[in-house]
């Protein structure tokens, strides 16, 4: 939590006046000293831009048999943030989720926020500006079944599909207490789309052995990311020489190759790419 805030630049007092609580009770709930009130979760959320995995297990809620699975949601979201994308490449960032400007105690799943958030994609696939050198995440699930057709016909250069497995999507549909019929629909919706929108299309996916282990989780969405910066490289996304920037320069030698002993991709599926380099 104290990182999140750092990242959003609000101090321990501004925090506690948009949370509605005494700064003395969040300096306890960032020492550890006391679990945040169950109440406050999705404000907290909202505020900070912690996953609900993280959320959960900070209020004491998230079942241990629960936490693996939560904590591979919680890769999946930051996967499909884009943040990591945008952030190496120099480019802006814009995420449905968090660029909305929302009252604090209005709740995710209030109509009004989904109403929002719907316009503010609508008005983005309208705006050349916001479209260039720009990475956008769309991910709301109230969101994306309403944008679906807007989306593909919006001027996108390249997206990044981070596709769910069934164990995954019946988890997360568990943990975010969203029905699995429709968590299998808005995926067969997302399925569609990549399948027959007209921009480039990465799929990365999570295989189940990194499901199971948490201390490998950490590094997931880095290394996925490291993966889909090198496709993007090779298929003229990234200017030649560009090497990545941010938090993804580290995983890279000077060379430009990455860091670490050889492995599998997590990139599953490249469609309509250009010519490759």
């Amino acid at each position: 939590m104290r990182d999140a805030l750092a990242r959003q630049s609000l101090s321990v007092n501004a925090a506690a006046e948009h949370l509605g609580v005494r700064n003395t009770t969040l300096r306890r709930w960032l020492d550890g000293a006391a679990p945040p009130q169950l109440s406050l979760l999705p404000r907290i959320a909202e505020l900070t831009g912690l996953t609900h995995a993280v959320q959960l297990e900070l209020g004491g809620v998230l079942p241990p048999a629960l936490r693996a699975e939560a904590h591979a949601i919680q890769v999946t979201n930051e996967l499909r943030s884009g943040a990591l994308i945008a952030d190496a490449l120099g480019y802006g960032y814009l995420d449905v989720r968090y660029s909305v400007p929302m009252p604090l105690d209005l709740a995710p799943d209030d109509a009004a926020v989904t109403a929002a958030r719907i316009q503010f994609i609508r008005s983005l696939t309208a705006d050349d500006a916001a479209t260039r050198k720009h990475v956008w995440s769309v991910t709301d699930h109230r969101v994306l079944p309403a944008m679906a057709g807007r989306l593909a016909e919006a001027d996108v250069a390249c997206a990044i599909y981070v596709r769910s497995g069934d164990r995954l999507l019946a988890r997360g549909g568990e943990i975010w207490n969203v029905p699995l019929a429709e968590m299998l629909r808005l995926r067969a919706i997302l399925d569609h789309l990549v399948a027959t929108a007209p921009w480039s299309v990465l799929t990365l996916s999570l295989p189940d052995e990194l499901l199971t282990d948490r201390d490998s989780l950490a590094d997931v969405a880095m290394l996925a990311a490291v993966d889909a910066w090198r496709h993007m490289h090779t298929y003229g996304f990234v200017p030649g020489a560009a090497a990545a920037g941010g938090r993804l320069r580290t995983m890279f030698d000077r060379h430009g190759r990455p860091e670490g002993d050889p492995r599998p991709s997590l990139v599953t599926e490249a469609r309509r790419m250009p010519s490759r380099r």
